[in-house]
C-alpha cells in the first residue's frame, strides 16, 4: 500500500482514466481481462474510496451522535453500496451517483436542525459560567 491519502492523487488518476478512455486500443487491452479479474478489482477499489471516506470522517471530527451527520453519512453509503437506481425512459441514476446525489439532498435539508442545534450548544455555554481553578 502506497499510503497516500491526497485527494489531488485521485483527481489525477481520473483526468488519466478518462484520457485512457479516448484510447481504443487501451479499451480492448481493458475488455481483454476476465471479468471475474476486474470484479476483484472493482471490489478492492470501490472498498478502498469507503475506507478513505471513513478516514476523513475520523480525521475531520465527525460527530457520529448528531443525527444530521448520521443520516447524511449511512443512507448514501447503503444506496451506493446497495442496488439501488432511478430509471425513467432513458434516463437513469446508478447506485453510486443516487448515493453521491442522496447525500447532497440529505445534507441540504438536515443543515438547518444541525446549525439550529449548534446555536443552541453555544447559547448553552454562554450560560455557564466559566470555572478557573487559580494556582
Amino acid at each position: 500500500m502506497t499510503r497516500v491519502f491526497s485527494i489531488a492523487v485521485f483527481v489525477v488518476a481520473a483526468v488519466v482514466a478518462i484520457l485512457f478512455g479516448f484510447i481504443p486500443k487501451f479499451g480492448a487491452i481493458v475488455l481483454s481481462i476476465p471479468s471475474s479479474v476486474l470484479g476483484g478489482i472493482e471490489l478492492y477499489v470501490f472498498g478502498l474510496i469507503a475506507a478513505i471516506g471513513g478516514k476523513i470522517w475520523v480525521d475531520g471530527n465527525v460527530d457520529f451522535s448528531r443525527r444530521a451527520n448520521l443520516a447524511v453519512a449511512a443512507i448514501p453509503l447503503i444506496l451506493a453500496a446497495g442496488n439501488a437506481d432511478i430509471r425513467s425512459g432513458a434516463f437513469e441514476i446508478n447506485n453510486l451517483g443516487l448515493g453521491a446525489l442522496g447525500a447532497i439532498v440529505l445534507w441540504q435539508i438536515l443543515r438547518a436542525g444541525h446549525l439550529r442545534e449548534d446555536a443552541e450548544i453555544e447559547a448553552a455555554r454562554a450560560d455557564t459560567p466559566e470555572t478557573h481553578v487559580g494556582a
